[in-house]
């Protein structure tokens, strides 16, 4: 029995187990105004100087969200079944993740901005496996009823070349466009494998769909990463675009921007795939008399027999050389600010942006956020509200440092049911994002307050 149990929470959990991570690590960027990192939601808003991140530790950004704090299952140090089942039922697990290798802009023609830039970034995506837990853990001897069991998870890590333009084309519009070369790093999609367990006082009868698939991955040699070698082999592309418009008096700003829509082809060469080349149901009965069972030597072979049978049932196949193409997941982002007494000291803003990646639900984050700016425009302090699909309410602060030559911020948010005596019991979500820029050629004020 304990097999059965395994080999269906292997599959519930086979895309957790990658390390990894999409752009939900930057929702709280609108409340720091014009930065190159910000660029990266939307190509159309872009610093009005040359910059440089500084390489590798320059821009980092980090989100993880679960839906539920473990301190509503764990009572008294112990799992409680009944509401594990109950306060996992159709939440998700996210998880974003993104590093600078390079990024640099650089602005001609006094409207004009070209940038560049290489990133390695993931995006893990997955359901938790509700009707497992409600199997394994809230399951009286005596209930009647179905246990259903989706597996939904969508989890990529890959590396980008982008090369982006912006331009500013009057007083209150400006646009921006990014074109970029992907190269595929790992990949597991559980597409539409799912698991339906019937069961009633005589016993369980087992059946369900696998088809994962693996980028990068041989999952005919226990899921081994292919050699980074493979990675030319595993191209794509995408492209982001974005609009902002300003008002006259440069008081109110609003934009709209659009990124990763695009693909990755992962080849035959490198990749697999898993799946069920039948879907017969399976009964399992139970062992008897546990009294006999339990502590004899015939314990072991009764187990492999059922594993043995169940496997049967399913019959698992996995392809090497599985050639497919997967989506990027895509984000949208719509937000908005306001210079509340028209000296760029105090700015409110409000932002929205949401991803979504295939056969998974819609990841998103609305950020209320003020802040302050000293008014040599060297410094500001930052606060922001969050509601995200994982968290109710999420409490950020953050600080930037702005001279002639450097931009300096850091940005951070989590749970504030954590913050006010909650403990970790009741943590959420914790997002992460820092930024240090090099400018060129500045040597007065711009309208945000910041150095030229």
């Amino acid at each position: 029995m304990k097999k059965i149990y395994l080999s269906i929470l292997t599959l519930a959990m086979a895309a957790v187990s990658t390390v990894s991570v999409n752009a939900q690590d930057m929702h709280m960027l609108t409340a720091a105004g014009v930065t190159p990192q910000r660029h990266f939601i939307n190509p159309a808003i872009a610093p009005e100087h040359s910059y440089m991140s500084l390489p590798f530790i320059g821009s980092l950004g980090l989100n993880v969200g679960t839906s539920i704090g473990y301190g509503s299952f764990i009572k008294g140090g112990q799992i409680d079944g009944t509401a594990l089942a109950d306060k996992t039922k159709n939440k998700v697990l996210g998880s974003n993740f993104s590093l600078d290798l390079i990024s640099f802009g650089v602005r001609f023609r006094e409207k004009n901005l070209i940038s560049f830039s290489n990133r390695i970034r993931s995006n893990i995506g997955t359901t938790y496996p509700s009707g497992l837990f409600g199997y394994l853990l809230n399951n009286p001897i005596d209930y009647e009823g179905r246990f259903d069991i989706p597996l939904k998870s969508n989890n990529m890590v890959w590396n980008e070349t982008a090369i982006g333009f912006s331009r500013i084309i009057d007083d209150n519009w400006s646009v921006g466009a990014r074109v970029k070369y992907i190269l595929g790093i790992a990949q597991v999609n559980t597409n539409d494998t799912e698991f339906h367990i019937d069961k009633d006082i005589t016993g369980s009868t087992i059946y369900g769909n696998v088809n994962i698939t693996g980028g990068n991955l041989n999952f005919s040699k226990d899921g081994e990463l292919v050699s980074l070698n493979t990675l030319a082999s595993n191209p794509g592309a995408a492209f982001d675009v974005g609009v902002q418009w300003q008002s006259d008096d440069r008081r109110w700003k609003a934009d709209l921007g659009v990124t990763d829509i695009g693909f990755i082809k992962w080849s035959a060469e490198s990749s697999s795939r898993i799946y069920s080349k039948k879907s017969e149901a399976y009964t399992f009965n139970g062992f008897g008399n546990l009294n006999d069972v339990f502590g004899s030597s015939s314990m072991n072979s009764m187990m492999d027999s059922v594993y043995t049978d169940l496997m049967n049932s399913i019959e698992l196949d996995t392809i090497s050389g599985y050639a497919h193409t997967a989506m990027l997941p895509v984000t949208f982002n719509v937000g908005g600010e306001f210079d509340v007494l028209s000296n760029q000291r105090h700015i409110v803003s409000l932002n929205f942006m949401g991803s979504f990646a295939s056969k998974q639900p819609l990841y998103y984050a609305l950020t209320a956020g003020y802040r302050y700016t000293t008014g040599n425009g060297r410094f500001s302090a930052l606060a922001t509200l969050s509601h995200k699909r994982v968290d109710p309410l999420a409490l950020g602060v953050g600080l930037m440092a702005n001279t002639r030559k450097f931009q300096f911020f850091v940005l951070s948010d989590t749970s504030i049911a954590t913050i006010f005596g909650g403990g970790l019991g009741r943590l959420k979500s914790l997002s992460y994002r820092m930024g240090f820029n090099f400018f060129f050629n500045k040597n007065k004020h711009n309208s945000n307050g910041y150095y030229l």
